[in-house]
């Protein structure tokens, strides 16, 4: 560390002149604070990295969502359209099916109308 000497004794300068010793004191109380605090701030870069990177990700999280769910409301409105479609397709078919039984029985009625007419003219 910066405080220490390479033999691991604190690096303090202590001065013989009582007036120096404040400016001293404080000197060393500053260094220390320093290389306490450095770890922290280094921690709070990082976090500040981390909360950018978070924000970038939320940021295109956010668009592929918008744009999901701008392909949802097409596809149910598609949907929509295509029930409606299919609704009426049905409702045609049931109306085509009773013609197709009416047509049937007039069909049967006039079958035996025609075996009638035919055994009378014989």
């Amino acid at each position: 560390k910066a405080a220490t000497l390479g033999d691991g004794s604190l690096d303090v300068h202590i001065s013989r002149d009582r007036s120096q010793g404040e400016l001293t004191m404080m000197d060393f109380i500053k260094k220390h604070m320093a290389e306490i605090l450095r770890p922290f701030a280094e921690h709070v870069d990082q976090l500040h990295k981390a909360v950018g990177s978070l924000g970038d990700e939320l940021q295109e999280n956010n668009e592929k969502t918008s744009d999901a769910h701008k392909r949802l409301v097409f596809q149910a409105n598609l949907l929509s359209e295509l029930r409606n479609d299919l609704d009426s397709n049905m409702f045609q078919t049931k109306a085509t099916q009773a013609d197709l039984e009416q047509t049937n029985l007039e069909k049967t009625a006039l079958e035996a109308d025609h075996r009638e007419t035919k055994l009378t003219l014989g």
